[in-house]
């Protein structure tokens, strides 16, 4: 069977299966673009020195032999994939079985659900805004800007009644262009957390789907065994981390055999089951509501005690330290209280048991009162005392109550 024709019956057998996947837009690059793609996640998005120090990592990476990506798939409708220019013919059907389980994934999870719309338009536009802007204010001041929001962007998640990008961007005292350059920030910022916020149950979906579909192809056995290889690196476990392929795999694999699936037709049941998680839940609730002692025991997840060495764990145990890695649970949880033209915007850190790094709290709030123009004030809790951070436009007052 030619290339082509295997194409075409990964596509036949993905929708055979009920997956999504008409209309993929494919595009062989060499290594250099798919390592730039990876990084900033759309080809031909606004660059920023930090972006640069990402890509020239990966860039390392890959040429010391210690980093290959097969594929990226870039939310848009239609989906575009950017598969490595050169990856063998089995590998590339791989790949190809592997996006049509992104596809079908992008286009039915509710955190995915409105943003792939005109995404291929808008991203390349706020390049060409920024770029006019460096060319009208100057670069420094565009990138100081930049600097800022993506500090902000960064160290708060834009999820919540409402943000902190979206409540300076609403009411700060700033130019025009300022307030463009952070409303730019927080949308990119919303379009790529989606994709954090969904990582494990993404890959587990696309990796479960990809099997499917390879088994039913009825490869030679040459082919089976290097697929078979081929996903023993995908799915390959290392201490002290998890792999979201495997962990999200092993989590839709237990959901699956418990509503009757086996190694025949996926039962009715069980594929509603499947239909219900990738269309309502992200990473958090993926743990939350399906992680199981089995799927603990199964891949040997382990937490890490005081002296350094791992101990296996009960999934209770295991849970808190897995959500607190996930999505946007690494980064502090901050909800705006008021924030009124002028006046003092008050924040208030949603404490999960971690304390506030509070030296760098002090820069961001700097940060944010630049860029507001009023004083700005954070509560949180610090060894268990609330503890008010206020910034006035020259200095840091700490208030504990």
């Amino acid at each position: 069977m030619s290339g082509r024709d295997l194409a075409r019956r990964v596509l036949d057998l993905a929708l055979e299966f009920g997956l999504d996947a008409e209309g993929i837009e494919f595009f062989p690059v060499p290594a250099g673009t798919m390592q730039e793609v990876a990084t900033y996640g759309f080809l031909g998005r606004y660059g920023h020195w930090s972006r640069g120090k990402a890509y020239h990592r990966v860039r390392v990476q890959g040429n010391l032999g210690a980093q290959r990506f097969y594929e990226v798939i870039v939310n848009t409708e239609p989906p575009q994939a950017y598969v490595l220019a050169g990856n063998e013919p089995t590998e590339d059907v791989t790949v190809r079985a592997h996006v049509a389980g992104h596809a079908d994934f992008f286009r039915h999870n509710i955190w995915m659900r409105g943003l792939a719309e005109g995404a291929a338009r808008r991203l390349p536009l706020h390049r060409r805004r920024l770029q006019d802007y460096a060319r009208r204010h100057g670069e420094r001041a565009v990138e100081e800007t930049l600097d800022r929001a993506l500090l902000l962007e960064q160290y708060c998640a834009p999820f919540g009644p409402e943000d902190v990008l979206g409540a300076l961007a609403r009411s700060g005292v700033m130019a025009p262009w300022q307030r463009e350059c952070l409303e730019i920030v927080r949308e990119e910022g919303i379009y790529f957390k989606a994709q954090q916020r969904t990582k494990i149950v993404n890959e587990g979906w696309a990796t479960f789907w990809h099997l499917r579909i390879m088994r039913a192809l009825r490869l030679p056995l040459a082919d089976q065994l290097e697929f078979a290889t081929l996903h023993s690196q995908i799915v390959a476990l290392s201490p002290g981390r998890f792999n979201p392929y495997a962990l999200g795999l092993e989590i839709l694999e237990e959901i699956y055999r418990d509503h009757g699936g086996g190694d025949g037709p996926p039962p009715a049941d069980a594929l509603r089951a499947l239909r219900r998680v990738r269309a309502f839940e992200d990473d958090t609730a993926l743990l939350r509501n399906h992680l199981s002692q089995r799927t603990v025991e199964r891949l040997g997840l382990a937490l890490r005690s005081v002296d350094g060495h791992a101990r296996e764990g009960l999934v209770e145990d295991l849970l808190p330290a897995l959500l607190l890695a996930v999505g946007s649970g690494a980064r502090p949880q901050v909800e705006v209280e008021q924030a009124d033209a002028g006046l003092t915007m008050r924040l208030r850190h949603v404490h999960d048991g971690r304390d506030l790094d509070l030296p760098e709290a002090e820069v961001v709030l700097g940060d944010l009162q630049a860029l507001w123009g009023a004083p700005v004030q954070i509560e949180t809790l610090a060894a268990g005392q609330r503890l008010v951070l206020r910034h006035d436009g020259r200095s840091v007052v700490r208030r504990a109550d």
